[in-house]
């Protein structure tokens, strides 16, 4: 019986702690993103040194095997990708690197445990994808010039 609660435990505390990893990713990419809508490319660059970090917490490595399948594939690039809006300073080398960061982490967020209601969105201008938790299209590709062009392209719960 103590073994039992024992492995009852260590299971929960491990999805616990992966629930707060993916809640402090999230909470970054979000940071980034309207880092980008607001046009605020040194914003940007600190809000991708907190993904940088959010992402180098999570372990590959997860009870759901499809997760781990998830981060094994997409982990290198969101690494690559944030490091790149973090070091650029133009905002435009910005956006391009924070296309294919949004590209890689979406499907990771639809295995993930946030419990969060998210958006994904699309620019047809940029013919870009981003993540949201707003249902209200703010796009970080084009700022004020074209705040509300896109549209909610997939909605997960």
């Amino acid at each position: 019986m103590k073994i039992r609660i024992i492995i009852l435990t260590l299971l929960l505390s491990a999805q616990l702690q992966a629930q707060n990893n993916d809640l402090s990713l999230l909470t970054a990419y979000l940071d980034l993103k309207d880092a980008l809508i607001s046009n605020k490319s040194a914003d940007a660059s600190e809000a991708a040194v907190a993904l940088t970090n959010a992402i180098s917490k999570v372990k590959a490595t997860n009870n759901n095997d499809a997760v781990s399948a998830a981060w094994k594939q997409h982990k290198d690039n969101l690494l690559k990708q944030a490091d790149i809006i973090t070091k650029a300073k133009d905002i435009e080398k910005q956006r391009t690197a924070f296309a294919e960061l949004s590209l890689a982490y979406w499907p990771i967020v639809k295995l993930s445990t946030t419990g969060e209601t998210l958006y994904y969105d699309y620019c047809p201008m940029k013919k870009s994808y981003w993540i949201s938790a707003e249902e209200s299209i703010k796009n970080p590709y084009y700022g004020a010039k074209m705040l509300t062009c896109g549209k909610v392209a997939e909605k997960i719960n």
